[in-house]
């Protein structure tokens, strides 16, 4: 009976000990180099494709660096030039956002490169048109003096001259598109003054060519007592009756008038070659 009991105990403790898991079959999956599950990449991505980026946006800035340079933009690129090279130290250390940033700024100052060397010549051209017109400016007013302008029309040569002085100044401070116009105004003006000068002398030259005819008919017929006169130019009834050969007094005018009355319709107005009876 004891014996039977032993047995029966040892079953049980058999059964026990499968239960209890030391002979329980792995049910665990086996993992092999193919079944491996690969680590979560996602934040590399992220960086490799910013540090993508940073690199085509340092070769842009570079490109378009190289092709300004190619242009004559040198002085102008000085500060690209300096913020490309901080893009490239920050892609060299891992800093690809900054290198990224950089490297657009470079780009936008290459930009503004172009600009200020598109405004820089525009100035070179309106500062070289200004220099033309004052030079301009200066040469018919230089012709005005040798024609004696300021004596004959001053108030109009100073006038010009002004306007000149006013362009020159505004030449030495940058102020190109006032210049120009200071410079077409005293041109304009010395212009005038030129042309009212001309009339000035002509018409001097003029009245002294008839006093000229006058003094050498008075010559020509000195001490002569005449019966008759040929109206030479400049003449009038006054001064023919005043003249030695005449009468000596220009109170006679009438006389010579009242005979000469088929040729003498206004007492003002006469004219050369025109032949007076001088009454006695």
């Amino acid at each position: 009976m004891k014996k039977l009991a032993y047995i029966y105990l040892t079953v049980l403790v058999v059964v026990a000990f499968a239960w209890s898991g030391c002979g329980k079959k792995n049910t665990a999956p086996i993992v092999t180099e193919q079944t491996k599950i690969a680590p979560d990449t996602g934040a590399d991505t992220g960086v490799l494709d910013l540090q993508i980026e940073a690199e085509k946006k340092l070769a842009a800035a570079k490109k378009e660096y190289a092709v300004a340079l190619d242009k004559g933009l040198k002085e102008y690129l000085v500060s690209a030039a300096a913020e490309i090279d901080t893009a490239q130290k920050s892609y060299d250390a891992g800093a690809y956002k900054d290198s990224v940033k950089e490297s657009s700024r470079a780009i936008e100052l290459i930009n503004e490169a172009y600009a200020q060397e598109r405004l820089d010549k525009n100035l070179q051209e309106k500062a070289r048109a200004a220099q033309e017109y004052l030079d301009a400016a200066d040469a018919i007013l230089t012709k005005a003096q040798n024609k004696e302008v300021p004596k004959y029309a001053g108030e109009l040569y100073d006038i010009a001259s002004k306007f000149y002085s006013a362009a020159k100044k505004e030449l030495t401070d940058k102020k190109y598109d006032d210049s120009i116009s200071s410079s077409k105004k005293a041109i304009e003006t010395a212009q005038k003054a030129i042309d009212r000068a001309a009339a000035e002398q002509a018409s001097e030259q003029k009245k002294k060519a008839e006093e000229k005819n006058v003094e050498n008919a008075n010559k020509k017929y000195a001490n002569k007592k005449m019966d008759k006169y040929d109206v030479v130019s400049g003449d009038c009834l006054w001064n023919i009756s005043k003249k030695p050969i005449i009468y000596g007094t220009p109170l006679k005018w009438k006389q010579i008038w009242f005979s000469n009355q088929d040729q003498i319709i206004d007492p003002d107005l006469i004219y050369p070659k025109q032949e007076f009876n001088i009454p006695r």
